[in-house]
């Protein structure tokens, strides 16, 4: 009894100095909640001043992003996808968001219903350039913002900036009003 206990408490004290163990749950977000935004980077040089940020968060808070040189251009996979190879890979980083930073987020995409956001929101000429993909509660969706300015996209890039660090920050610029 005493050696099941030994292990009970090695295995919990262990699980906590990890990391391991449950995440701090966020009772409003969706379990199956998966963010991916692909937007300008804050950051430019002369090597490669077109830079994007890639950025996954998912439910249990945990955030990683990618910010790639996209050589000018923006590239799409069949199933609608932001694709970049390896070799555009710039910097990387992971970190977590708390509770409060991700139930903040699941509230502003709630709160610019994105899920309605069924619109063609693309020009052929603009500086504002957002891609988002959302899965929550058994739905994926999609929005490509290209050109279009959408008050919608700006919400959720200022909120993003609010506690991203800064490699991974993101610009959202003014583009064409409809």
């Amino acid at each position: 009894m005493r050696f099941r206990h030994l292990i009970y408490t090695l295995f919990f004290c262990w699980n906590l100095l990890t990391g391991c163990g449950p995440s701090e749950s966020s009772a409003n977000v969706p379990s199956d909640f998966h963010l991916i935004v692909d937007a300008h980077s804050v950051v430019s040089d002369g090597k490669a001043p077109a830079q994007n940020v890639n950025i996954e968060i998912y439910a249990n808070g945990k955030v990683v992003f990618d910010r790639y040189n996209t050589n000018g251009v923006i590239s799409f996979d069949e199933d609608h996808m932001v694709t970049y190879s390896a070799n555009q890979v710039i910097e990387t980083g992971k970190f977590e968001l708390n509770s409060r930073q991700l139930e903040s987020l699941w509230d502003a995409i709630e709160a610019i219903n994105f899920f309605a956001l069924t619109d063609d929101y693309r020009m052929s000429i603009g500086l504002a350039y957002t891609f988002m993909m959302v899965e929550a509660n058994g739905q994926r969706h999609v929005v490509d913002n290209i050109g279009l300015e959408m008050a919608e996209m700006k919400t959720i890039a200022a909120l993003l900036n609010t506690f991203l660090p800064e490699e991974a920050m993101i610009v959202y610029r003014e583009g064409f009003l409809q």
